[in-house]
């Protein structure tokens, strides 16, 4: 992401990485028309493979979309493009990462 060079995922804009693990990436992220900065999970392409791990994923994403609580972050929106990207957008809170 470094050079000044824009990076899209969908209609997310990203702009730094924040933190990888074993199910992926996540990234600080800019959502067009709200100009609201996100937190966007990417699952790892390496994974897309393993029906297991995508399920996991899946979970993942409705189980945070079900949460709604003060001290919880929110999810904003998932998305899948391609068959081949799946992601989750959650809102970003601004922290030491």
């Amino acid at each position: 992401l470094a050079g000044g060079r824009s990076f899209f995922l969908g209609k997310y804009k990203l702009l730094d990485l924040l933190g990888k693990g074993g199910m992926g990436a996540v990234f600080k992220a800019q959502q067009p028309g709200m100009n609201r900065t996100v937190a966007l999970k990417v699952m790892a392409p390496e994974l897309l493979d393993d029906q297991e791990s995508v399920k996991r994923f899946l979970r993942e994403m409705q189980a945070v979309a079900a949460l709604d609580h003060p001290h919880i972050v929110a999810a904003i929106d998932a998305d899948c493009i391609e068959g081949k990207t799946y992601f989750l957008v959650m809102e970003f809170v601004d922290g030491t990462y």
